[in-house]
């Protein structure tokens, strides 16, 4: 990351942070940027990386997740104008240190089936964040009384456990399998 870009990266966060969370809807609205800013992130990572993997049910399972994407992207977009706020991405520190040690993880891996089984686990820690945040936020938006918006978050929360699910499932049947094959051939 460049200098100018970790300054500017900086400079936002304090200025979000800054911005005092006072009531339940702040915390709402302060979690949907974080996560409007994860599904971006998340995202970008996966065009980048969903090209080169080795199984092709993993590829798939990407590639419909990716086609999610603007689902979900788009979802978040309408809680912010029912919410009357403007729909922009609150830098998420925490999504971007789960997706820089994916990429360099990835980066690591030396063989394609340990590649596979290695961003199986990064895409699974990014999702598992996600997952929290939407419960979250679904739960607050429950208490505020906003029956609309709970009932969008509880949609995008079972795409992403569905997508969750999938990896596990392609892990144990095929993904780690493979991973260790390739391990022991090379010994």
């Amino acid at each position: 990351m460049s200098r100018r870009k970790s300054r500017n990266n900086s400079r936002l966060f304090k200025r979000i942070a800054m911005k005092k969370i006072m009531t339940l809807k702040d915390a709402l609205i302060h979690d949907l940027k974080g996560l409007y800013d994860s599904e971006r992130k998340l995202k970008k990572h996966l065009q980048r990386h969903h090209k080169t993997v080795y199984s092709k049910d993993l590829r798939n399972a990407l590639t419909s997740y990716l086609a999610n994407a603007e689902i979900r992207i788009n979802k978040l977009q309408w809680t912010f104008q029912y919410l009357g706020e403007k729909f922009a991405a609150t830098y998420n520190p925490s999504i971007s240190a789960i997706l820089k040690d994916n990429e360099e993880m990835v980066k690591k891996t030396i063989s394609e089936e340990l590649r596979d089984a290695v961003l199986t686990g990064c895409v699974q820690r990014a999702l598992h964040y996600n997952i929290s945040v939407y419960g979250t936020c679904r739960a607050f938006a429950r208490e505020l009384r906003m029956h609309e918006i709970e009932e969008i978050l509880k949609e995008i929360l079972s795409l992403e456990k569905g997508m969750d699910h999938q990896l596990s499932r392609l892990a144990m049947k095929e993904i780690n399998d493979d991973a260790y094959a390739a391990e022991l051939k090379s010994r």
